[in-house]
């Protein structure tokens, strides 16, 4: 627990880093949003700031929600902290003009979305079957929390969605418009709502 916890502040670290090594050399507003038609949303750049901080704070909650009897993984936000990193850089790589938004094929946005949706699916889905209640990852139903049989059904069935629902984002990057959206959104809430209903039918049957 004391090694994820120092690793997971580390990457804190790192993304407070990288954030103050480039402000110096970004404009004092950048852009943080994008439509059809170009630039819908400007920020200061010391938005960056916001995403380590943001990090932190999420993990110091599920510290202070564990400490205090709530249930919930004991893990480090690894999901969240990476995905705000994920988004830091980039803005800044945007503000530094390492790349361009503006200039991607707006046509190509969803299908790599899907392609994103579905792997990190697929990975979660792998390993569901060994999660562990005490760790961050698993399927988080009341029911599976207070009966250990529960949890390891409840994650067994669940890896087996995720990975399904992974596959099908996977697809429907090949689809047309509007399946190649509705088909990965329909396999998130597929995800996030099957595997606690399997884990309440459970407890309600036995």
């Amino acid at each position: 627990m004391k090694g994820r916890d120092g690793r997971f502040w580390l990457l804190i670290a790192l993304m407070l880093a990288a954030a103050l090594c480039c402000l110096p050399f970004l404009p004092a507003v950048i852009l943080v949003q994008w439509n059809d038609s170009g630039v819908s949303g400007k920020a200061s750049r010391l938005l960056l700031l916001a995403f380590p901080a943001l990090a932190a704070g999420f993990h110091l909650l599920r510290r202070a929600r564990l400490s205090s009897g709530g249930q919930g993984g004991m893990g480090p936000s690894w999901g969240a902290a990476l995905l705000l990193f994920g988004v830091q850089l980039l803005l800044t790589g945007n503000g530094l003009e390492l790349w361009e938004i503006t200039r991607a094929d707006s046509r190509l946005l969803l299908p790599l979305a899907d392609l994103a949706v579905g792997s990190l699916l697929l990975w979660l889905g792998n390993g569901l079957p060994k999660a562990r209640r005490e760790s961050g990852r698993g399927v988080k139903a009341p029911a599976a929390l207070i009966d250990r049989e529960n949890w390891r059904r409840t994650q067994r069935f669940g890896g087996r969605v995720w990975f399904a629902c992974g596959l099908a984002s996977l697809l429907a990057a090949l689809l047309p418009a509007p399946w190649n959206g509705a088909v990965p959104l329909a396999a998130v809430l597929t995800a996030a709502l099957l595997p606690r209903l399997y884990s309440a039918a459970i407890f309600k049957n036995k």
